[in-house]
């Protein structure tokens, strides 16, 4: 499965990223690392979006560390695409603050 990069209408005929919705899952963002679940079979893709401030990790069992350089910062209030592959998984965490890490997949075609 990938995602799409699909045409608007008008003048300008904007490109934007746009995914079939799969399974989603929703993460607690606090000061303790939390780990998602793996992706469904055949996903490539996930769409992010935190309610505040956090860092990320992937990999097959990750553990995200705040301002750590294993971790990939994550802006809140900003949806995000990443590639992911079937055997691995998203950590999050946050530095003293608590949100929501909202975690849609692309669905497998």
């Amino acid at each position: 499965m990938t995602s799409v990069g699909a045409v608007g209408v008008g003048v300008l005929k904007e490109m934007f990223q746009c995914i079939s919705p799969g399974a989603c899952q929703v993460l607690t963002v606090n000061a303790v690392s939390a780990q998602g679940a793996l992706p469904q079979a055949n996903v490539s893709i996930v769409r992010l979006f935190s309610t505040v401030d956090c860092w990320i990790a992937f990999g097959t069992n990750p553990t995200a560390v705040a301002e750590g350089s294993s971790s990939m910062f994550l802006p809140g209030g900003i949806v995000e695409y990443f590639e992911i592959r079937s055997d691995e998984r998203l950590a999050v965490i946050g530095n003293g603050v608590t949100g929501k890490l909202y975690i849609t997949e692309g669905a497998s075609s």
